[in-house]
């Protein structure tokens, strides 16, 4: 959870600090607009727009879930950890909260953040090795009997292990269909 303004001081004032009128040696943030800084791994980072609906619930009160929408999405990808071995890339999500809630939560706590998807449009789960790419169509090749009937179909999202594709009554939930193994 951080500050609503995205108050954030690089270091504390030390002793031998040169200061002026008008510098800030203290920020008092509004803890009535908190909002959350999420982390989104890069390849779901492109599917996020602004204004997309989110719900939010903190670690330490799982229970309690809050509604939220996408305020700011970073421009370019960072890397996640600081090891060298760790190539995760994320994009920085600012979502802002519908409310706070200011006997519970507070700046720094931890909290999940379940983006809602842009369409709602039912959606079945392909294996990516189901699905080819022929003449730039997305087809899968489904077993009806001892017969392969090639199904153009309609990729809506994807991850690394599946894609989501409409259902249009082509195929349907339990259809047997050819993987290939290459």
């Amino acid at each position: 959870v951080t500050y609503a303004d995205h108050i954030f001081e690089p270091r504390k004032v030390q002793v031998g600090d040169v200061v002026w009128s008008g510098f800030p040696v203290i920020n008092l943030p509004d803890l009535t607009e908190l909002e959350v800084l999420a982390k989104v791994n890069e390849v779901d980072g492109p599917r996020l727009s602004i204004g997309q609906s989110a719900q939010i619930s903190l670690d330490s009160y799982p229970d309690i879930k809050i509604n939220g929408k996408i305020k700011e999405i970073s421009q370019t990808a960072a890397k996640a950890g600081t090891s060298r071995s760790d190539t995760t890339k994320i994009f920085k999500v600012v979502v802002s909260l519908e409310k706070t809630l200011t006997d519970i939560m507070k700046p720094g706590m931890s909290a999940q953040v379940a983006i809602v998807p842009k369409e709602n449009n039912p959606q079945i789960l392909v294996p990516r090795p189901a699905v080819k790419f022929n003449n730039k169509q997305a087809q899968i090749l489904k077993q009806i009997g001892e017969e392969l009937q090639p199904i153009t179909i309609n990729i809506l999202d994807s991850n690394p292990h599946f894609y989501a594709i409409a259902d249009d009554g082509k195929t349907k939930q339990g259809d047997k269909l050819v993987i290939n193994r290459n």
